[in-house]
């Protein structure tokens, strides 16, 4: 799930905040998403992807989702945050929804849905961006009307949206 442009922007500024903070860390450049499925596929079950996920997007209705709570992974030293209660029963929901048409196809991810502002900090990175993040009110919210297939430019190091699934 990739929010419209102006929900990256505003996760882009909290994640150069952190940047700003604490020094380089892993996807300080990324764009804000959720990640459904990871997938490496070759030509031919590319096309076969594309089908798959043009097929799971018709049968879904736009959602609003809200996203509202400052949170932390401890073990992978990653800030984010997080969705509503409502809103995280409503992308599991999605999610469940897209097992079946998915099977076979990639790394299915347990999910727990999530923007990142940053993860794969340093102990000293982690500890700063507590003490910057922690106890403060970040709120966006969108309507999530697609799901985008992001592909991995080798050239810019980052993962670039190669197509957008609109819902039915």
């Amino acid at each position: 799930i990739c929010p419209p442009d102006e929900v990256v922007g505003q996760v882009k500024a909290w994640k150069q905040e952190l940047r700003n903070a604490v020094g380089w860390f892993s996807a300080a450049n990324a764009a804000a998403h959720i990640t459904f499925d990871i997938m490496r596929l070759n030509t031919e079950e590319a096309e076969r992807c594309y089908k798959i996920l043009g097929a799971f997007a018709e049968t879904q209705k736009p959602v609003d989702l809200y996203f509202n709570e400052v949170s932390f992974f401890e073990e992978s030293r990653t800030l984010f945050i997080e969705p509503t209660t409502e809103s995280a029963a409503g992308i599991s929901a999605m999610f469940n929804e897209y097992l079946p048409f998915a099977e076979g196809l990639g790394t299915l991810k347990n999910i727990h849905p999530h923007l990142t502002i940053g993860k794969g900090l340093k102990p000293h990175q982690f500890a700063k961006a507590k003490a910057l993040f922690g106890g403060r009110q970040l709120a966006v919210s969108f309507t999530c009307n697609n799901i985008a297939l992001r592909q991995f430019d080798e050239k810019r190091s980052r993962y670039e949206i190669i197509e957008r699934f609109v819902f039915g």
